[in-house]
């Protein structure tokens, strides 16, 4: 006997569910930490924007099904839902796999992403039994059930709105007054990847950062600043004065930012990729991130009529960043060249940063990290570089770019009046290397060559309010060093418990060497997806968390490591280790590392002294994890 005709509402009912549970995982994803200073009414607005798109999408999708599932249900002993049931299955075992194909290792994943991997995998598990279940029903008896989950779907959407709201609302800590020699705004503009070795401001042969010559004339330039990290995540924790340690920030108390938000700044970060575990976020005023999906027309229509915050689950549902859990471009993220178009857009970035700081009410701390010049390159399409097309070539024309970029900020901070009351920084998460000075490695990025100079050696400039006079102080200098560098330059205290050292006092003694120790480690994903590591001597036998380099007045010290292709896997330069070593290096009188000082000692060197100061020294014990 043939089955009555399906409603429109049976088969949208499924979709609604579906779709809203969906938002409901995805909203933390896409939404976790970006705050904004939104009224009740902007998040209601906005809210009810995400609710009515989800309501449309799910209705378009539904309605071709729907046809389908009318002319099947025609016919006899035909078991109803089948098609649907099996498709919305499908998909939910597709959202399931982004997570698992971006998140390697399930013991790395954070809590949250944890709790969506296992809620996607039962909704899974729900959506198989539901086909085998409604295929022993009816239509008729199985409508209680359709009615069940399309109100359901409702309430769904109903909680994704409050959810969503919830995440938009922002805490807005009350102004000082609006920035001034007293309460200068400050302004971090770091970079993914640039290194100092490949600027002209550093003597690099190829002229790629004119302005920033031009700009260290009215600045504070150290020549030997050190990256605590060759990865993003170490790197920036560094920037904000704590130990390098990625996400792991044992207490987001301890950072630059509540003293920053005490003295009455506001705090807004704009960054490149979804990174930021919630201690990191807890310190910001703001957090956003810009999209090229955000110049596409429909966003741009979008943001016009309802705001940006507040199409931001939109623009990053297009993202065409595969690290972004996009539906549309799903790639693997380890391949360095994904697309032929770099996700995050220099240019709208620092427009960004420029109209918050002519927005606030107040001082503001506005830190922008930036994609370029990280792989692949390619700052926006049809990009050519002017040196030529290998991957140095390439490099070097996105870091001529991101010059002229820094150049027309500049100039929109003195059009605007803000320049007299700005301090300015500018540096990097790590270097980027090509195989310079390490003729056994036939890698470069940042990860298998992390040792080398090119990685370690960021950019490091610090322009005051009305600065005319230039520096080049030679002391080594790290990122953790920046905190505590612009607190004493913004005439607040600095707290006992902050890692890092004020540079101010190098600015004008400029050939003064610090004594405090610089420490950089191996962090990236290359590295801890590597192999044990190489029996080391006992002194040294403490796992990979041994593997660091230490800056000591001019010596480099360190248990260091390099890499080859695998004989069996020639593009795999992650899994595979052919040697390791310590060494100590005079960087002034053997700048090429070609002398290791333990096999070729130098008679004014105790060795074993400088080891024995490296290893008690505070910093290498906090990043060890060893007793002192």
């Amino acid at each position: 006997m043939a089955t009555q005709p399906l409603r429109y509402r049976d088969s949208l009912s499924l979709w609604l569910a579906f779709g809203f549970n969906f938002v409901m995982l995805d909203a933390a994803f896409r939404l976790d930490g970006l705050l904004s200073s939104l009224s009740r009414w902007q998040i209601a607005v906005g809210g009810s924007f995400v609710f009515l798109l989800v309501l449309a999408g799910c209705s378009l999708v539904a309605l071709p099904f729907w046809q389908v599932e009318q002319r099947l249900a025609r016919r006899e002993n035909y078991r109803p839902w089948r098609a649907t049931m099996t498709l919305v299955g499908l998909l939910l075992a597709y959202l399931n796999s982004l997570y698992l194909k971006f998140f390697l290792r399930v013991t790395s994943i954070p809590d949250t992403k944890q709790l969506l991997m296992v809620v996607s995998g039962v909704l899974f598990l729900a959506a198989v039994v539901a086909v085998v279940v409604a295929g022993k029903f009816s239509i008729e008896q199985f409508r209680d059930q359709l009615d069940f989950l399309y109100w359901a779907g409702l309430a769904l959407g109903v909680a994704a709105v409050v959810c969503i709201g919830w995440a938009l609302i922002d805490h807005q800590s009350a102004p000082v007054r609006t920035g001034s020699k007293d309460h200068p705004h400050v302004v971090m503009l770091s970079f993914d990847s640039l290194t100092a070795t490949h600027m002209s401001l550093y003597g690099y042969e190829r002229k790629t950062t004119p302005f920033l010559e031009q700009l260290a004339q009215q600045s504070t330039v150290f020549e030997r600043a050190i990256s605590n990290a060759d990865h993003t995540p170490e790197g920036l924790t560094a920037l904000i004065g704590a130990y390098p340690r990625g996400d792991a920030l044992l207490d987001p108390e301890r950072t630059v930012l509540p003293v920053l938000k005490e003295a009455g700044y506001q705090r807004r970060v704009l960054y490149s990729f979804m990174w930021g575990g919630p201690n990191f976020r807890r310190g910001f005023t703001r957090l956003d991130k810009v999209e090229r999906s955000e110049t596409t027309p429909l966003v741009r229509f979008l943001t016009r009529a309802v705001g940006r915050q507040n199409v931001m689950w939109l623009t990053t549902l297009l993202s065409l960043d595969s690290r972004s859990y996009n539906l549309w471009h799903p790639q693997d993220p380890r391949d360095r060249f994904y697309p032929a178009l770099d996700p995050y857009p220099l240019p709208e970035t620092l427009d960004a940063a420029l109209d918050t700081l002519r927005r606030s009410p107040g001082p503001a701390f506005v830190w922008a990290h930036l994609w370029q010049p990280h792989a692949n390159y390619c700052p926006y399409p049809g990009f050519v570089s002017p040196y030529g097309d290998q991957p140095a070539d390439k490099f070097d024309g996105v870091v001529a770019f991101l010059d002229g970029e820094v150049e027309r900020f500049v100039a929109g901070l003195k059009e605007a009046g803000l320049w007299e009351n700005t301090l300015l920084v500018i540096t990097a998460d790590h270097g980027e290397s090509f195989g310079e000075d390490n003729p056994e490695c036939v890698a470069h990025f940042h990860g298998p060559d992390w040792f080398n100079p090119a990685v370690t050696h960021i950019p490091l400039i610090f322009h005051a309010p009305g600065q005319t006079r230039a520096g080049r102080p030679q002391t080594f200098a790290d990122q953790m060093d920046v905190a505590p560098t612009l607190l004493q330059m913004l005439g607040i205290a600095i707290p006992d418990w902050m890692p890092g050292e004020s540079l101010v006092p190098y600015f004008d003694d400029q050939t003064r060497m610090s004594q405090r120790l610089r420490i950089s480690i191996p962090s990236s994903w290359h590295l801890r997806k590597t192999d044990p590591l190489v029996p080391l001597p006992a002194l040294w036998a403490f796992g990979d968390r041994e593997m660091f380099l230490a800056h000591w007045n001019h010596y480099r010290v360190g248990w260091m490591q390099s890499y080859r292709p695998r004989p069996d896997k020639p593009s795999r330069l992650d899994v595979f280790k052919d040697f390791g070593f310590t060494a100590i290096y005079d960087l002034v009188g053997d700048p090429a590392l070609s002398r290791n000082l333990l096999v070729k000692p130098l008679p004014e060197l105790d060795n074993q002294q400088l080891l024995e100061k490296v290893y008690r020294d505070p910093v290498v014990t906090q990043l060890r994890g060893a007793k002192s």
